[in-house]
């Protein structure tokens, strides 16, 4: 992503972004999910269980499952290695490919943080607002405006 927006340089605007794309598919998904387009169905669908459902009931249950329920974390590093293999095979370097893996991985908390936003907002009939990531890029498109 660093190479598509410049001005994105700390975890915290990569992370804001995350939330914002988790967002926007949610509410692509709610807008055109219905058959035949599907439009961000399975995406949503893959934020919510990856970013919600797996860690919390892993988490939630580990004491009623003497700890055999953290086997569904595993499911985390089997993301990575897809993601990396997916990268590494579309010509990417060794190490760009785990980066590629981590990040996509990753993602998932922050889409589903955005995800969430956008039903907790629908729900109680709140208006999205702009989930700013860049500073930079937010001026400037109000100067452009």
């Amino acid at each position: 992503m660093t190479l598509h927006d410049a001005q994105m340089v700390r975890f915290g605007q990569w992370w804001k972004r995350s939330v914002r794309g988790g967002h926007a598919y949610a509410e692509g998904a709610d807008l055109h999910g219905a058959p035949p387009e599907r439009h961000w169905v399975k995406e949503s669908r893959s934020i919510l269980v990856w970013g919600c459902a797996v860690p919390l009931f892993a988490i939630a249950t580990v004491w009623l499952t003497k700890g055999l329920s953290l086997v569904l974390l595993a499911g985390y590093p089997l993301m990575v290695h897809r993601a990396y293999r997916y990268a590494h095979n579309s010509g990417r370097t060794a190490n760009e490919a785990l980066l590629f893996g981590l990040f996509c991985t990753l993602a998932k908390f922050p889409q589903a943080q955005g995800l969430l936003r956008f039903y907790w907002g629908k729900l109680f009939k709140k208006p999205s607002r702009l989930i700013e990531y860049n500073p930079a890029s937010g001026k400037s498109m109000q100067q452009t405006l």
